[in-house]
């Protein structure tokens, strides 16, 4: 029997017709969309250091508080700056720091947000390295997306929410530009001194930053031998300034060099080989599991990836022609290869689970990065798309476990924050464990929160110091605050509250809070006596 096909064909006709109009739109809807994905990660961190961030002086920052007297009173000298810190000359993170400081009454949270900044920065020099090779802007985004989940994961939120290690990320986007700039240089141009500016600033941001002088000296080599099409201008001249300039920056930075007193030995990796291929499997695989892993899981992620990284190499080396496109990529994984080996001889000896610290994440992301970006360099179409889906598949794995794990991380150490920064308030009554909890040293505590309530920085700005009584304190039995021990006071008193926990109150006559969040409760208001009106402070916690 005869069927008319009339309006089906006439339908298809339709379609064909209107596609070459509608792909302009589906075009920019995907790119619209890879962009939006692309972004999320960096968002996701930056409300995390709006929700969870914390003011409050706490461990290493100390440090530069003491530099702060002198400064205002004019009589630092560049010693101060250039003092050793552990392993570290943080010169440029210190004066970073106190201009920060200095704008903001030494608010802890404006190192956050230059932290964030500077992933920020550090996610575009990836994507100005990626985007070149990859065939459009949507595929150029779709190939960055997982780099960009992997810089923002919420596993290392210890370097988000502590203002003091942003001089981790200043360090590694110093390493990330420098070895961007020397792929761009042709000789002893601009983007040549650049790159060693970036070198001198990342060396004495972090002890780290000291490799970036030998690589970049690697990338130089490797640029001259694989430059075929164009011809680098005066090459041998590019190679020795590199090595001068670097021999003197070390000679620099080891003047006065002393060991850590308080650090193990520097053999320790030699004493206890197993516990150092351990310590460095964990720092290879913390980006991956870090903080929903045990120790033997982290190590079998570390060794995972390892495989994974070598396969990736060896694609790229032996199976087709080496471009130099790939020599920002192999400086990447060197830098973080370096970075662990630094680590295992100077932090080994504290244990394997220091390995885990998750400010260390940055450097053993790098060598991910840089892993997973040779892979877009592959020729063979079958080997490019099963390592992509390897590697893809492994750090969004890695990103996405971070915001169900990092979280919890980063409400526990909110709500220790908050504790601690009710211990600074009110230091002049706490103990010596409590301040501890600040810094090793309680003394130095002491001896600068007048400095601090004199000027009114961190926790003493726009609110008051917290006076405690202790002649007349109200003691607890058996843990617990015993009513029958309250007094009532005769008369009457005029009052009125006009804070808790630093949120206004007004004419609510309700507050709800979750004490899983916040453990201490802070009453802050007016009284009035025969003498006239004063500030009342009060305290309760769970």
């Amino acid at each position: 029997m005869h069927t008319d096909r009339t309006p089906r064909d006439t339908y298809s006709a339709s379609v064909c017709k209107r596609w070459p109009a509608l792909r302009p739109v589906a075009e920019n809807l995907s790119l619209l969309g890879a962009a939006l994905l692309v972004l999320l990660p960096a968002l996701l961190g930056a409300y995390l250091i709006k929700r969870y961030a914390v003011n409050v002086i706490f461990w290493d920052e100390w440090e530069l508080v003491r530099l702060l007297g002198p400064w205002d009173a004019g009589t630092w000298t560049f010693a101060d700056l250039w003092a050793q810190h552990n392993e570290h000359r943080l010169l440029f993170p210190r004066l970073l720091t106190i201009a920060l400081w200095h704008w903001t009454h030494l608010d802890t949270r404006a190192g956050m947000w230059a932290t964030w900044v500077m992933l920020c920065l550090l996610a575009a020099m990836f994507y100005l390295l990626i985007a070149p090779r990859a065939a459009d802007r949507t595929s150029a985004l779709f190939w960055f997306l997982p780099i960009s989940w992997l810089l923002f994961n919420w596993r290392q939120s210890e370097t988000l929410l502590w203002g003091i290690v942003m001089a981790i990320p200043l360090m590694v986007l110093c390493v990330v530009c420098a070895l961007y700039l020397l792929e761009r240089s042709e000789g002893l141009d601009r983007y040549y001194c650049l790159a060693m500016l970036s070198a001198g600033v990342g060396t004495f941001s972090f002890a780290n930053g000291l490799l970036i002088w030998p690589i970049g000296l690697v990338q130089i080599i490797g640029q001259r031998a694989l430059s075929r099409t164009r011809c680098l201008k005066h090459p041998w001249v590019q190679m020795g300034v590199w090595s001068l300039v670097g021999v003197v920056v070390y000679m620099l930075y080891f003047r006065g060099y002393y060991k850590p007193g308080s650090h193990p030995s520097l053999l320790f990796f030699v004493q206890h080989p197993v516990a150092a291929m351990q310590y460095f499997l964990i720092y290879w695989g913390n980006p991956l599991v870090g903080l929903i892993g045990v120790k033997s899981d982290v190590q079998v992620a570390g060794g995972i990836l390892l495989v994974i990284s070598g396969y990736s190499i060896a694609v790229l080396l032996f199976g087709q022609p080496l471009s130099r496109a790939a020599l920002p990529y192999f400086s990447c994984i060197l830098f973080a290869l370096l970075s662990g080996g630094m680590l295992v001889v100077a932090r080994a000896g504290f244990g394997i689970e220091q390995a885990g610290a998750p400010h260390y994440i940055t450097f053993s992301s790098l060598g991910l990065i840089g892993s997973f970006a040779l892979v877009q360099l592959v020729e063979s179409d079958s080997r490019r798309h099963m390592l992509q889906g390897m590697w893809v598949g492994l750090l969004l794995y890695g990103a996405l476990t971070s915001y169900l794990h990092g979280g919890s991380a980063a409400r526990e150490r909110w709500a220790k924050m908050g504790e601690l920064a009710f211990f600074l308030r009110s230091a002049s009554c706490q103990p010596d464990d409590r301040l501890r909890q600040l810094y090793p040293l309680p003394d130095v505590v002491r001896a600068l929160v007048p400095f601090l309530e004199q000027h009114h920085l961190n926790v003493f700005s726009g609110q008051l110091r917290i006076v405690c009584h202790l002649d007349n304190a109200m003691k607890p039995r058996d843990g617990k605050l015993d009513p029958a021990t309250l007094a009532v006071h005769p008369g009457q008193t005029d009052y009125a509250v006009n804070l808790i926990n630093n949120y206004p109150i007004g004419s609510v006559t309700a507050l709800t809070m979750d004490s899983h969040h916040e453990p201490v409760l802070t009453l802050t208001g007016v009284a009035a006596a025969s003498a006239g009106k004063f500030t009342v402070v009060g305290m309760l916690k769970k």
